[in-house]
C-alpha cells in the first residue's frame, strides 16, 4: 500500500484502506481522544496525565482533544479558565481539534433524521472561531468528530464547507467505528473512493458490519482521511458479568465489542473501574497480536470528576476512573513499539510510514 501527498486544497492524499500495514512491523499508535471536555481541571489533569510520562522509549505521549466551545456547561466566551486550559494542551504539543460548538446531533440514533449541511457548517465553524480566539491556528484544526459518533454523509460535506471556506486543515474525522472482525481493523484510508455495492467510500460503514451504513452511506469526500473509531474488546473474565448486564437491559447487540468510549463502558456495560483496565488492556493485546492498526480510544475528561451514579452505576468514584485511566496509561507505556499519540500525527506517519524501530513521535508532530 502506497500513499502519495498532494500538494493543494486539501492537502491529502489517495490511500486507499487496507487491513494490512504500509510497513513490516508498524509502531502500534494509541491514540486517546478526549471529547467535549468542558472541565477546565479535568483538561488540565488528563494532559497531566500524558506529560506525566513517556512512552517505552522514553518519547514524550501524546494525545488529542476535541472540543465543544458552545455548550451550555462550556461556553469559552464566558468561561475563559476552559479556553486557557485547551490553549496550554495546544501549547504542550497536543492536539486540540473541532467536535462542533453546541454538541449537535448531526443525525438521530434512528438514523432517519439528518441535520442539513447549513447547520452542521455553522456550528463546526463556530468552533473554529472559537479556537481561533484561543490562539489555535485554523492551519492546526486537524481532526474532527462527530458528537455521539452520529455522523451522517451531510457532516462530511459540511467539514468540506469549512475547509475550503475558512483554511482549517481537517485532516481526518474519527467517528466511524472499526470493523472488528478476524483479520483486525483498517488502517486509515482517505474517503476518496471507490464506493461499494451500496454507495459507501468508508468500508467501516459497510451495511455488512456496520448498522449504521445501512442508512447512511458515506460519499466521495476527495482528500479527507477517516481514522476509525476502534471497538473496545470485553476481557474474556468479565464475559459473564456484561452478558448479565445486557440481559437485563434487553440489548441485543454484541456485548463483547463495545463501542470505544467511556461512556459506553461504564453506562452499557456498567463495567468498574478494575474492569475497564483491563477491557483496554485487552483490546491492546488483539491489536498487538493482530495486525497492528492504530488503537483510537474515547474519553472525556470531564466524566473524571463527576460522580453521576445514575448513569455509570459501577465506577461512581471520579478517583475510581482516573486511578482505571492512569494505570492502562502506565502499563500500556512499558510496552515497547506502542506509541501514546495524536491523531494528526497517526496520519502523518500514513504519508509517511516507518518501522516501530525507527518511529520518532518527534518527526510527525505538527509545524
Amino acid at each position: 500500500m502506497s500513499c502519495k501527498t498532494e500538494n493543494k486544497i486539501p492537502a491529502i492524499t489517495s490511500c486507499l484502506a487496507s487491513k494490512i500495514s504500509p510497513v513490516e512491523n508498524p509502531p502500534l499508535f494509541i491514540v486517546v481522544g478526549s471529547d467535549d471536555n468542558t472541565d477546565p481541571v479535568a483538561i488540565s489533569w488528563i494532559q497531566s496525565v500524558m506529560d506525566g510520562g513517556t512512552n517505552a522509549d522514553g518519547s514524550k505521549r501524546y494525545m488529542s482533544f476535541y472540543v465543544n466551545t458552545g455548550q451550555k456547561v462550556a461556553m469559552w466566551s464566558e468561561k475563559p479558565d476552559l479556553s486557557a486550559a485547551a490553549s496550554a494542551a495546544y501549547k504542550a504539543g497536543h492536539e486540540v481539534s473541532n467536535h462542533t460548538e453546541d454538541h449537535l446531533y448531526c443525525l438521530t440514533y434512528d438514523r432517519k433524521t439528518k441535520e442539513d449541511v447549513n447547520t452542521i457548517t455553522k456550528t463546526i465553524e463556530n468552533a473554529q472561531n472559537a479556537l481561533v480566539a484561543a490562539g489555535i491556528p485554523a492551519k492546526h484544526h486537524f481532526g474532527f468528530r462527530t458528537p455521539y459518533l452520529t455522523y451522517s454523509d451531510n457532516t462530511f460535506v459540511a467539514m468540506k464547507n469549512v475547509m475550503l471556506k475558512n483554511g482549517a486543515e481537517f485532516l481526518y474525522d474519527c467517528s466511524i467505528n472499526a470493523m472488528d472482525d478476524k483479520d483486525g481493523n483498517n488502517f486509515p484510508y482517505t474517503l476518496d473512493g471507490p464506493a461499494d455495492k451500496n454507495g459507501n467510500v468508508a468500508p467501516d460503514n459497510n451495511e455488512d458490519f456496520n448498522e449504521w451504513g445501512k442508512d447512511n452511506p458515506v460519499r466521495e469526500h476527495k482528500g479527507i482521511w477517516e481514522l476509525p473509531a476502534h471497538k473496545v474488546y470485553i476481557d474474556p473474565q468479565d464475559y459473564a458479568f456484561v452478558e448479565e448486564v445486557f440481559k437485563r437491559k434487553e440489548l441485543d447487540y454484541d456485548w463483547k465489542h463495545i463501542t470505544g468510549l467511556d461512556y459506553n463502558l461504564w453506562n452499557e456495560a456498567e463495567l468498574n473501574a478494575e474492569q475497564t483496565t483491563r477491557a483496554y488492556m485487552n483490546t491492546l493485546r488483539k491489536c498487538l497480536s493482530g495486525n497492528r492498526a492504530p488503537l483510537t480510544l474515547g474519553v472525556h475528561s470531564q466524566f473524571y470528576y463527576e460522580e453521576r451514579g445514575d448513569l455509570y452505576p459501577n465506577i461512581t468514584d471520579p478517583a475510581e476512573k482516573r486511578r482505571s485511566f492512569i494505570d492502562f496509561v502506565e502499563q500500556a507505556s512499558k510496552i515497547d513499539g506502542v506509541f501514546f499519540v495524536s491523531g494528526d500525527m497517526v496520519i502523518r506517519w500514513m504519508l509517511n510510514p516507518v518501522s516501530a524501530d525507527k518511529f520518532k513521535p518527534e518527526n510527525y508532530r505538527r509545524t
